[in-house]
């Protein structure tokens, strides 16, 4: 047979049925405050040099916070600027070139093959 609710157990479930949403409500105001606190500073963050921000070089020079990804960015007034990146100039190789087995067939019956560097065929007798 099943036991009656004693009175203490009946006060204790009362008790949680107000302190769980409390806690919850007090938790959920102290996240949404620092939200708003950090949402404030960012906001009215000033650049620190005064200098209009166009592009990203004026955005890190400026103070701005610079992400550290590829290509970097930085992040001024809502906006974000990315860093221009130049192709990257591969010197020539010193390394020996080899081309391919083809061969020419020349009007005058002979052939001629590829020459390095750049792998174009010799210049056929009488050319």
């Amino acid at each position: 047979m099943a036991q009656p609710i004693s009175g203490s157990t009946l006060e204790d479930y009362k008790k949680l049925f107000w302190i769980i949403p409390l806690i919850i409500g007090v938790g959920l105001l102290i996240v949404g405050y620092a939200f708003y606190q950090i949402e404030i500073k960012q906001a009215a963050k000033p650049e620190p040099s005064g200098a209009a921000v166009v592009d990203f070089e004026s955005c890190a020079a400026a103070g701005n916070p610079v992400m550290e990804s590829y290509p970097r960015q930085c992040r001024a007034n809502g906006t974000t600027y990315v860093e221009v990146i130049a192709e990257p100039i591969v010197p020539p190789s010193d390394e020996n070139v080899f081309c391919t087995a083809d061969a020419k067939q020349c009007p005058d019956g002979s052939y001629v093959g590829r020459v390095a560097p750049n792998c174009e065929f010799t210049p056929c007798p009488g050319e």
